[in-house]
């Protein structure tokens, strides 16, 4: 995790994304995700044009607007973690123009847009492509940030003075009250995605139940077993700091399908993303430097 003597530069790329976001999602981003009939990238509503006057998923176009701008900078916020203490902040601001303007509207444009490819009311539809449901945003967030964040870090190679996971130092440079208070915040606010969407329904009381009951299971689901996984791998040891990203894996997990999938499935789902974090985060370790393991509890 981050060091404390790099925390400022951790502010600065989260600010840099918050503010690019906002500016390029303002600017082309949303029309891009949303406007016109394009089946790749809208072409219509460029600098909000008319978003008063348009209605997404039974959505208001300014909320529409607001609730996108935040997953976009959900989204950044996994690649900022990722490469902490080393990207340079005004490289991190283009990046972030990219993935706004273009990475992430593109995304949000095939999975989210009823004339996107996977929309299933759009030209692309009529070649056989089924509709994907991503209800809260679980490859259209979360795995794009996390895949971006682990070729980032690819990228720029592990940090000066990297400290090793099994060192006997690691816990004493973190703060594991920061870490759980991090953690437990994050789950907060990925309910809340969820339950935004499910407010937007048909049956936003039926809705908005299954999916607090379906996420939360995931997640429980999924801490119980990075817990096991890890005592069993630190011969008993507990790794709280393994159990948060766990937990916060199988939230991730359960949005996609939280409003559709039985409490079965979602447990089931947290069981699957759980032993997959832990599996694949002790792999990716070896070669990539990535901070918060953003790309295993993520993507």
């Amino acid at each position: 995790s981050v060091r404390c003597h790099n925390i400022k530069h951790v502010f600065a790329l989260t600010l840099s994304s918050v503010t690019m976001a906002a500016g390029s999602w303002f600017v082309a981003g949303h029309a891009f995700a949303y406007g016109g009939r394009g089946c790749i990238l809208g072409s219509a509503g460029f600098f909000n044009h008319d978003l008063e006057n348009e209605e997404h998923f039974m959505m208001e176009g300014n909320l529409h607007w607001v609730v996108n701008w935040t997953q976009c900078m959900a989204g950044l916020a996994v690649v900022a973690g990722s490469v902490a203490e080393r990207m340079n902040v005004d490289l991190f601001l283009v990046f972030s123009l990219l993935f706004s303007s273009l990475l992430f509207p593109l995304l949000s444009r095939s999975a989210w847009s009823p004339h996107g490819m996977f929309g299933g009311v759009s030209n692309c539809s009529d070649s056989g492509i089924k509709q994907v449901i991503d209800f809260g945003g679980s490859g259209v967030v979360h795995f794009a940030g996390g895949v971006a964040g682990s070729v980032a870090a690819w990228m720029l190679g592990q940090r000066i003075r990297r400290i090793n996971e099994g060192s006997t130092t690691e816990s004493s440079n973190l703060s594991t009250v920061l870490s759980g208070l991090g953690a437990i915040l994050l789950w907060g606010g990925l309910h809340g995605v969820g339950t935004v969407f499910a407010s937007n329904t048909i049956e936003p009381a039926l809705v908005t139940g299954r999916v607090a009951v379906n996420m939360s299971l995931a997640a429980v689901a999924s801490c119980v077993t990075v817990t096991a996984i890890s005592r069993f791998r630190f011969n008993g040891m507990w790794r709280v700091e393994l159990s948060l990203k766990g937990l916060i894996c199988g939230a991730v997990s359960a949005l996609a399908g939280c409003a559709t999938m039985e409490p079965a499935v979602a447990l089931l789902t947290g069981v699957v993303a759980g032993a997959g974090q832990s599996v694949f985060g002790h792999l990716l370790r070896k070669w990539i430097d990535d901070v918060v393991d953003g790309s295993s509890v993520h993507g």
